[in-house]
This record gives structure tokens, C-alpha cells and sequence, in this order.
């Protein structure tokens, strides 16, 4: 995908310079197509009640974990939910942070 943005935007300058760094500084990409806002927790709840928590710095698998069963305890959706098709993607929203 990122190489098609880089053609779809190459008049862009802006969004080719993104796209550029962006496979620089990262080997891989994964489009989000839902994000949904929940409540959070802390970074010292989670020390303090998942025994051995190390914050991530990579993706981790949660199924039959004692975190997800935690974190789904926990959280509360909140009202947000962003649903994305890709149908429709603008320079300027390109690998932004």
C-alpha cells in the first residue's frame, strides 16, 4: 500500500518525504480500519495489578493471557468508534503520526 500512496501522491512532495521516512525508519505497515476510543489505564495500574507487566515494545499476542483478561475487565468502550475503508485517502493524512 505504501507504494502505491507514494504513486497516487507523487506530486505531493510533502506525502512522498512522509512515506519515504517512514519506510526507513519501519520494515513493516498494517492498516487500522476500526479504532475504538475506551477508557484507560495507567501504566502503574497496570504494574501494580498484572504480575510481571512489562510494557510491550513490540506487538504481543494477548489471546488466553492474564492482560487481556485484565484489559477486559477494566476498560469501558466510550462513544467513538472510527470505522476507515480506505476508499478515500488524502495526502495530508498519510503516514502521520
Amino acid at each position: 500500500m505504501l507504494s502505491d500512496w507514494r504513486e497516487e501522491f507523487k506530486n505531493d512532495k510533502a506525502a512522498v518525504v512522509r512515506i519515504e521516512k517512514y519506510q526507513e525508519l519501519y520494515r513493516y505497515a498494517m492498516e487500522i480500519n476500526e479504532f475504538q476510543e475506551t477508557t484507560e489505564i495507567s501504566l502503574g495500574a497496570l504494574r501494580r495489578d498484572v504480575s510481571g507487566f512489562v510494557a510491550p515494545q513490540m506487538y504481543i499476542y494477548l489471546d488466553g493471557t492474564e492482560l487481556l483478561d485484565y484489559i477486559e475487565n477494566k476498560i469501558e468502550n466510550l462513544d467513538g468508534c472510527t470505522v476507515h475503508d480506505y476508499s478515500v485517502i488524502k495526502s495530508n493524512e498519510v503516514c502521520v503520526h
